[in-house]
């Protein structure tokens, strides 16, 4: 099964995820955005940029999908 049908949900969700966590530290914490094995010491991550990364990701998908929807019904 491949993820591309799947990516609106998946980027909603993480979307959702990183959005509603509680935490008020500007890195995000492993709830959000950390990842307890990061080699870089999460030194690098932003919770604000991981929220403007994932808004635009998902308009862009919602973007291709609906006009894949559109060219299937042009098709008939």
């Amino acid at each position: 099964m491949q993820a591309t049908p799947l990516l609106p949900e998946l980027l909603s969700r993480a979307l959702g995820l990183v959005s509603s966590c509680p935490c008020t530290y500007p890195k995000g914490c492993p709830r959000c955005v950390q990842h307890l094995d990061c080699k870089n010491y999460n030194a690098v991550l932003s919770k604000r940029a991981a929220l403007v990364v994932l808004r635009a990701a998902l308009e862009q998908e919602q973007g291709r999908v609906a006009q894949q929807q559109q060219q299937q019904d042009e098709q008939g």
